[in-house]
């Protein structure tokens, strides 16, 4: 039997380090990168039922004045953006459009005007999640409601359990 040399067996030994951790980094790289499909219509497919409960929010056409409803809640809410506009929710398919058509956001004409937050949009719509995945919390949550908005283009709806869903998993498999 011929021995083999520790100069070759150090080499084939660093090789498949190498290799394990390669892969490894490869492994965990695509596992902190899920890009999850913002749009509802990309689950019609594989979830028709959860898909058509989403659509029938479209059929909440009617805009009712929660104010004008009852003007208590203009004093409930003196000071905050509430008591200037709040219409009764109608969905999420109009979620989006909704909060851009409330006085609550002030008509900011830029990205630094308006007496809304950014965080305004949180639960608003799933893109949310990946603008922060782009630019850190801090670059999400600082500045003026405006700010991004242009980034923010797809209503609550199906991809908001399926962000969950994945981020949950990852931090079970963190413990």
């Amino acid at each position: 039997m011929k021995k083999m040399h520790w100069i070759h067996t150090s080499n084939a030994a660093f090789i498949c380090l190498v290799s394990a951790l390669v892969g490894f980094a490869s492994f965990a790289a695509s596992e902190e990168n899920t890009i999850i499909d913002t749009r509802n219509d990309a689950y019609q497919n594989d979830h028709p039922d959860q898909y058509q409960s989403w659509k029938q929010t479209e059929d909440s056409v009617e805009i009712e004045d929660a104010l004008a409803e009852d003007p208590n809640m203009v004093i409930l809410w003196a000071g905050y953006g509430f008591a200037k506009d709040y219409n009764k929710a109608r969905g999420h398919f109009y979620a989006l459009d909704d909060v851009r058509q409330t006085l609550r956001t002030g008509a900011p004409k830029d990205g630094e005007s308006g007496p809304m937050p950014m965080a305004c949009w949180s639960c608003k719509s799933p893109d949310v999640a990946r603008v922060i995945d782009e630019r850190g919390e801090d670059g999400y949550f600082e500045g003026k409601w405006s700010r991004l908005g242009d980034h923010i283009s797809n209503p609550i709806g199906c991809a908001d359990c399926t962000i969950r869903e994945v981020r949950s998993s990852k931090m079970a498999n963190l413990n």
